[in-house]
């Protein structure tokens, strides 16, 4: 997997090497001697405006390569920049030069994974889904056991915002995790499928409940939590009795699917 990310983002890289190349090309004219950092900092430069650009135009693509563009671009781009604006390769590679080049490529990467990190720490999320059978007339959780887990806490708050009045049994069916430790928990308890798009906001911390009433009417119990960054998005799967559940993060849209009718 390693190896074809690498070969795909080597074929993305062509023309930003040639690009990299005219350009510290054109620097070294128009000051007639070798500025081996001019061609390091306007490589670094379009190779940042590269893969933004990539990133805009394959957004999709991107995010399944297991290699991060951006700072594998702007690495080539620095490199080809570097090499491009000296007489030769000796001179390339000529300490200090080369230390300085290395040490910006290291420090970008290492910036990069931090700032990435932090990005998605502070987005991390949990979305759990669950079914409320309305034929049981008393309103509690089923027993029976299941691979997804509520806390206590969690279960009580499910229960409150739904109201002692209405019934129904409930079940779990659905978790998606972006995270070990996720910021934030949102709780949709769906009677249906849905027949239209529904849009939520994600909270920005805490816990967030979204009740699907029988009439398919929504309603949500926020406790205070403020609306987020990240959108969640309920849509109905053409031909089927199916919702697929999706979450628009910075690094892309995380989905699964489910079906309540007939579940």
């Amino acid at each position: 997997m390693q190896l074809l990310s690498l070969t795909v983002e080597l074929i993305w890289s062509l023309p930003l090497i040639v690009l990299s190349v005219l350009v510290s090309q054109t620097l070294f004219k128009i000051t007639q001697t070798a500025r081996p950092t001019l061609g390091v900092m306007s490589g670094t430069g379009l190779g940042i405006l590269y893969a933004v650009a990539i990133s805009l135009f394959a957004g999709p693509m991107v995010t399944a390569v297991a290699i991060p563009l951006l700072p594998f671009m702007a690495t080539v781009g620095a490199l080809a920049g570097l090499l491009s604006n000296t007489e030769n390769l000796r001179q390339a590679i000529k300490p200090p030069r080369v230390y300085v080049f290395l040490g910006g490529a290291l420090f970008l990467w290492i910036g990069f994974f931090a700032l990435r990190d932090n990005i998605t720490s502070s987005n991390s999320y949990r979305v759990v889904v669950v079914k409320r059978n309305t034929l049981s007339e008393s309103l509690q959780w089923d027993t029976s056991g299941g691979s997804i887990n509520l806390s206590e806490v969690e279960r009580k708050r499910v229960q409150e915002a739904i109201g002692s009045i209405d019934g129904g049994l409930l079940t779990p069916v659905l978790s998606l995790n972006s995270d070990e430790h996720p910021h934030r928990t949102v709780i949709i308890v769906m009677i249906s499928d849905v027949s239209k798009p529904i849009h939520f906001t994600m909270p920005d911390s805490g816990v967030v409940i979204f009740i699907q009433d029988q009439d398919g009417t929504w309603r949500e119990d926020r406790c205070g939590a403020q609306p987020g960054r990240n959108d969640l998005t309920l849509v109905p799967v053409s031909g089927s009795n199916v919702t697929r559940i999706q979450v628009a993060g910075p690094f892309g849209t995380q989905s699964s699917e489910v079906s309540i009718s007939h579940k």
